[in-house]
């Protein structure tokens, strides 16, 4: 268990990415439907709330992953 923590907390960029990735791909129209984004949004606040990760830059990836994740939508039903 103490691995599962450490992990994060020893790469918190690599954290950061899979926060972006995960908001970025739950937001987009049918690929949301497959990723389990709001999984991983709920272990990244659990690590949050066990101070192992910086809880302004897990909402500073999570915001601009879905803002990325909506502008793609939007762009992809325009065309």
């Amino acid at each position: 268990m103490g691995a599962l923590i450490d992990f994060p907390s020893h790469h918190p960029v690599l954290a950061l990415g899979v926060v972006l990735a995960a908001a970025l791909l739950e937001s987009v129209a049918v690929i949301g439907t497959v990723i389990p984004g709001s999984s991983i949004a709920f272990a990244a606040g659990v690590l949050i709330g066990l101070q192992a990760l910086d809880p302004w830059g897990m909402a500073g990836a999570a915001v601009v992953g879905a803002i990325l994740g909506d502008s793609f939508s939007y762009w992809l039903r325009h065309r």
